[in-house]
């Protein structure tokens, strides 16, 4: 087959999405599907019918091309002149004109980009352009054109000057979204800048319980604050400082606060705080920025209530970075008992305050920077940092706890580290890191994944599951894994926990797909199938997702799609764990050939004992199975937690040797 040409030509960009789809997919999956087909069904013909080309649509998203910026703003304006009678469907759309690539039916180049930073200025129910789309129709009378500003676009070189356009009389001016106010001199304030924060928003969260009238905040999300630096190198220190205020505000019981992932999505997103809101259903939005200059920092800091998009408060302050953290459990309670809200367990006294050594917080955030990027390489670069964090001081807590959840995650998402070697590691760290401050809840979840997954002890999970609740209720991470106990264990509450940390985390694609795995586990197969879909939907090349959509598949019968699915992952992800799902995928749609060649082809990789014993219960060989099955077990898989519940293992459950095995796990009895 000849290869796609290429060609490169001056066209315009048209991108359309859809408003609050996230959240409406998190309330009402049913109804969120039906808006996206009812989004291409409108969109697409329009397209041809303004001489434009539909290239793809994408969860929400659509994208097409125009031989002209005529026939793009016009077809735009069809496209919200069709939708104008259904309230419940509104879009942004942004469109450019400029040099694109063509190549076969994909279209790159700065003009795609462009189009794709502008779109999400629009206001809902709006169009924005670039100002070359403004420039070749601004002599038309039949249009109206209103500035937004000149705007910096994520990866485009230069300044773009983003216009609102409608039909004349029908444009509403933009407003900019509101930049941090002006910080007070350095050293101005005595106390931690993120206590000080946090002691805010707690004051004013708990005066807005007690007024009178509507719109009182019991969620909130923190966007990710603004490097105020200049130098693209102290990202990882900013995001630090974001994840510390949102790891704060969501010890407030009463409080939900929408997790780390969801939140830096927006990063750069263009989105108005209230789009932002609702799609991440929260009464309210912080928003700020930091500026570190040596050891001194400065965090501004700004909360909007959604509804009106009024700002409450805001307010800047300064510390050394070896005081970041100081004062912070003492103010934080202080203000809390004022304001009569708990931050922790009553029983429990403050403790004191203490400094960290610069350089140990400085690595630590580096290692919290990799630990969040979930790869192989990235966990063992943060196992480096949190290493040399402890090495610094030793008495910090919050080192341990983060050298705890990367071992925890080691074993997990690098195939040639063993159990034995990654969990007892985690084990002593979340130990240490309990020893030093009992308050800590990843430490706890870390150590409730070291009982459940390792030592099977599931009594010993359990305590140490909740107690991370009980001191951290929006911790999305302690939800997702307890569900999974939780559905081990056969309790009714699994699918409570995983649909809480999925509000807690919306866009987090191993929480949506956690969810799909508690109804796999809990044989409700259609549900875990529409589950992993929406998943892959805003996250198509999660390979985790691709994988469990297989296996419910499998379970339900549906044998053609999961081998699609498999070979899917296995051309875009070829290595040789997922070679062995495709295996899978074969043996249940009973081509044993080709299940039994890959099997030979990756004899001595470092893959998954449990899933290769999967492999051979589907093609009937029960004896071979269960000589994976006591590899598995002498290896200590993580993936032996799961067998009680897991439908892979079905064949094998009737075998008196498969009782044994759930005996010497020490599986409670059903």
């Amino acid at each position: 087959m000849e290869p796609d040409a290429i060609e490169r030509k001056l066209a315009a960009i048209m991108f359309t999405d859809i408003v609050g789809y996230t959240a409406l997919m998190a309330r009402d999956e049913e109804a969120a599907r039906r808006a996206r087909d009812r989004h291409e069904a409108v969109v697409r013909p329009l397209v041809a019918r303004h001489h434009g080309h539909f290239v793809e649509a994408t969860g929400d998203e659509s994208l097409s091309s125009f031989p002209s910026a005529l026939d793009a703003v016009s077809c735009a304006l069809a496209i919200h002149r069709d939708l104008a009678d259904d309230p419940e469907l509104r879009l942004r759309i942004g469109i450019h004109q400029g040099d694109v690539t063509f190549e076969g039916n994909r279209v790159s180049g700065d003009g795609v980009n462009i189009a794709a930073r502008v779109r999400p200025l629009a206001e809902p129910g709006g169009i924005c352009v670039s100002d070359d789309v403004q420039h070749s129709l601004r002599g038309r009378a039949d249009l109206e054109f209103a500035s937004i500003g000149e705007r910096e676009l994520k990866n485009v070189g230069r300044p773009v000057t983003v216009f609102a356009v409608g039909r004349p009389g029908t444009v509403s001016s933009v407003r900019a979204p509101a930049r941090p106010l002006p910080g007070r001199t350095w050293g101005r304030l005595a106390l931690a800048p993120i206590a000080i924060v946090l002691a805010a928003l707690v004051g004013w969260w708990a005066w807005s319980q007690r007024a009178a009238g509507p719109g009182p905040i019991r969620s909130i999300a923190v966007l990710p604050l603004e490097n105020l630096s200049g130098d693209p190198e102290q990202e990882y220190f900013v995001d630090g400082m974001t994840e510390s205020l949102i790891s704060m505000l969501s010890k407030i019981k009463e409080l939900r606060v929408i997790s780390r992932t969801s939140s830096m999505a927006y990063r750069n997103s263009g989105k108005t705080l209230p789009q932002i809101a609702r799609e991440l259903n929260v009464d309210a939005v912080v928003e700020g920025s930091v500026l570190r200059a040596g050891d001194r920092v400065r965090i501004t800091a700004q909360l909007i209530q959604a509804s009106s998009d009024e700002h409450l408060w805001s307010d800047s302050y300064d510390r050394d970075l070896r005081d970041i953290l100081a004062l912070h459990s003492e103010v934080a309670r202080a203000i809390a008992g004022e304001i009569e809200l708990q931050l922790s367990s009553p029983e429990q006294p403050a403790k004191a305050a203490r400094p960290v050594d610069p350089a140990a917080f400085e690595a630590f955030l580096k290692g919290r920077h990799h630990w969040n990027k979930r790869t192989g390489a990235d966990i063992w670069k943060a196992i480096e940092y949190f290493e040399t964090a402890i090495a610094l001081d030793p008495d910090w807590a919050l080192a341990h706890s983060g050298l705890a959840e990367a071992y925890v995650l080691l074993a997990a998402y690098n195939s040639e580290v063993r159990p034995r070697t990654s969990m007892p590691r985690a084990r002593a760290a979340a130990e240490r890191a309990i020893e030093l401050d009992d308050e800590l809840a990843p430490a706890h979840t870390a150590l409730a994944s070291v009982r459940e997954w390792y030592d099977w002890d599931w009594e010993g999970a359990e305590a140490e599951f909740q107690r991370a609740l009980e001191l951290d209720p929006s911790y999305a991470t302690a939800h997702h894994w307890y569900s999974m106990h939780q559905a081990v264990l056969k309790q009714q509450d699994a699918v409570e926990h995983a649909q809480r940390a999925r509000e807690l985390d919306p866009l987090s694609s191993i929480i949506g797909t956690n969810m799909g795995m508690v109804q796999l586990f809990t044989r409700h197969y259609d549900r875990s199938i529409e589950a992993m879909r929406s998943t892959l939907e805003f996250a198509p090349g999660f390979a985790f997702g691709q994988q469990w959509l297989m296996s419910a598949y499998i379970a339900k019968g549906m044998h053609e799609e999961a081998v699609e699915v498999a070979e899917r992952l296995t051309k875009t992800h070829p290595e040789p764990g997922n070679r062995v799902s495709l295996a899978l995928a074969y043996a249940g749609a009973g081509r044993s050939e080709d299940a039994r060649r890959i099997l030979e082809e990756v004899r001595g990789a470092a893959i998954d004992l449990v899933t290769v014993a999967h492999v051979y219960a589907a093609l009937g060989d029960v004896d071979t199975a269960f000589e994976w099955l006591e590899r598995a077990y002498e290896r200590r898989s993580l993936r032996l937690s799961w067998l009680s519940v897991e439908p892979a293992i079905d064949p094998l459950r009737s075998d008196p040797r498969f009782q044994d095995l759930l005996r010497r796990i020490g599986f409670p009895e059903s």
